[in-house]
């Protein structure tokens, strides 16, 4: 029996109702599970249909894959849902100006670095980056965190230092955005934005403008190979490199945005295709690697062969055989993804979906910081949601491989402006999240544990 249009409608069933429950919640639309099933149903849905029915894919491979995507939307949702033990968080008094001093390094920091990607050869930006290149991407990344404390200083208490540093790198992800073509960059900014609005100010959009900001994020989105074929219509060398040119309205306006979801619907893509593969390789040959790619993710990225050579880079690592090749002749296309069911499918079979529950687990206790006024969970949630929602489109290892960047650049400045603790702490319990600030939305009063 043929089981893949039942899964595949019990898959679209389900993201839609985790999408509808997310609408109907008060703060519901920044929460975790709501935003994960707009990634299904704008980003992975569409491609997963125009695959259900080809006889070229492997044997049970397409059920294998949604009956892998059911269970980590249940994990992601009931994360949010399951009864936890409440969690004692440890609130602190933080200086504001130590906070914007820290702001202003984080950006000149991780601007130095972006223009040092800037100033390499282009034959290093082409293609999967290694080397040096990685090096200055993962310093350049403190942009970011620079841009999100200034952002969230600038809605508790107006500076006009704090808006230079916000307009400041806004002009660079601007140009990320529409001259780089850089949808991860324009997610990671909007989240950034949108969740300080709500944490700071209580300022939610209404729930008919995330519902078009959805469906027009999907056609933009699904588009982009397009639109960063005319910023990038004189390269010769790929992405990164050759000269840069700003399309015109009409160029714009000329992308065919639903034929490009149709084709997708009529034939599937290349990382809905890699997922079924890869997945059927693993389940065929029984070789799981029990974590292993987690573990060479974090290698990879933290251990500079550089400095320490390559030679002793490689022999941290775990050496991972890749039986898709032997078993089904299939080569991923460079640059293409396998989803993040495949990562944590082949670490742990099925029980991988407890990847995605994990993560969801981090973000609602971050979201409950957060609701309770507590600076450090509003931070690190705007930080990490966008590469939580990567964990469905790209892999789950890259949430927990960024942990620790997020930390080691942020947790310095939230060290050196903290003052002292406030009394007595405070209990994460789910129905706290609910819980106004201890100041009226949208009067920009400052809250007792942040004086200037």
């Amino acid at each position: 029996m043929n089981f893949d249009s039942p899964l595949l409608v019990l898959v679209t069933l389900a993201a839609l109702a985790v999408a509808v429950w997310g609408l109907l919640q008060p703060d519901g639309m920044l929460r975790y599970p709501f935003l994960a099933s707009t990634v299904y149903l704008g980003w992975f849905l569409p491609r997963a249909i125009g695959l259900s029915e080809k006889a070229w894919l492997p044997v049970g491979g397409y059920s294998t894959l949604m009956f892998m995507a059911l269970l980590c939307l249940l994990g992601i949702y009931s994360a949010d849902k399951v009864r936890l033990r409440p969690g004692r968080a440890q609130l602190w008094e933080y200086d504001e100006r130590k906070l914007l001093l820290g702001s202003v390094g984080l950006t000149a920091f991780g601007t130095f670095f972006a223009f040092m990607i800037s100033s390499l050869p282009p034959e290093m930006l082409s293609g999967a980056w290694t080397g040096v290149a990685t090096i200055y991407l993962f310093m350049a990344k403190a942009q970011y965190f620079g841009f999100a404390v200034a952002f969230l200083l600038l809605l508790r208490s107006f500076s006009k230092l704090a808006l230079l540093v916000a307009m400041f790198n806004m002009y660079f992800f601007l140009f990320a955005i529409f001259i780089g073509g850089r949808r991860g960059v324009a997610l990671e900014i909007s989240l950034i934005i949108l969740t300080a609005l709500w944490f700071e100010r209580r300022i939610m959009l209404p729930r008919l403008m995330i519902i078009a900001l959805a469906v027009i994020g999907s056609l933009l989105f699904n588009s982009i190979g397009q639109y960063r074929s005319l910023t990038y219509r004189d390269s010769k060398l790929g992405y990164g490199a050759g000269e840069w040119s700003i399309p015109s309205i009409n160029e714009i306006r000329s992308i065919d945005y639903i034929g490009t979801l149709e084709s997708f619907a009529a034939t599937g893509s290349n990382e809905v295709s890699n997922a079924i593969y890869y997945i059927s390789a693993v389940n065929n040959s029984s070789d799981f690697n029990f974590g292993g790619t987690y573990w060479n993710d974090l290698l990879f990225r933290y251990v500079p062969g550089q400095l320490l050579g390559f030679d002793f880079k490689q022999s941290l690592m775990l050496q991972l055989y890749d039986s898709t090749s032997p078993i089904f002749a299939y080569e991923r296309q460079i640059g293409t993804t396998y989803t993040g069911f495949f990562d944590s499918f082949s670490a742990f079979w099925y029980f991988g979906a407890f990847s995605f529950f994990l993560i969801g687990i981090i973000m609602r206790r971050l979201y409950e910081r957060a609701m309770m006024d507590d600076f450090h969970g509003k931070l690190f949630y705007g930080l990490l949601i966008a590469v939580a929602m990567h964990a469905v489109t790209h892999s789950t290892s890259w949430f927990f491989v960024y942990l620790p960047q997020v930390f080691l650049f942020v947790l310095p400045v939230l060290w050196m402006a903290r003052r002292r603790p406030i009394p007595g702490g405070g209990l994460l319990h789910r129905d706290q999240r609910r819980v106004p600030l201890d100041r009226e939305p949208g009067r920009g009063k400052v809250p007792p544990r942040f004086r200037p």
